[in-house]
């Protein structure tokens, strides 16, 4: 997977990453943010973490947040098989930008993000 084009101002760079979260959820399926709220409590059980339904709208609509929570939703809509939109057990840990593990930044969560 290419990277994407990175150049442009910080408000298009987040309208475009908005687009590809977008596009990365109609890959899961598109569930509903309750849906990945409750996948994403059960996928990080261990780490208490929250992607609540309002931090999701504002990432899916061009607002900020921070990494972490940026990337647990990211994980989380990974962790459904794009050929079922079911969930699967999650495998691995690649990256989820295709730079490799070297080049991957995270939480350090042990929880992988992709389907089999």
């Amino acid at each position: 997977m290419a990277l994407p084009d990175i150049t442009g101002s910080y408000e298009e760079l987040i309208r475009q990453q908005a687009r590809q979260l977008e596009d990365l959820k109609v890959r899961a399926g598109n569930p509903s943010l309750r849906t990945i709220e409750k996948r994403a409590q059960e996928l990080f059980a261990d780490e208490g973490v929250s992607v609540a339904a309002s931090t999701q709208s504002g990432l899916f609509n061009g607002r900020y947040a921070d990494r972490d929570k940026l990337l647990w939703l990211v994980r989380t809509l990974m962790s459904w098989d794009p050929r079922t939109g079911k969930p699967c057990t999650p495998r691995g840990a690649p990256c989820v930008f295709g730079q490799g593990e070297r080049g991957c930044a995270g939480s350090g969560s042990r929880a992988a993000w992709r389907c089999g």
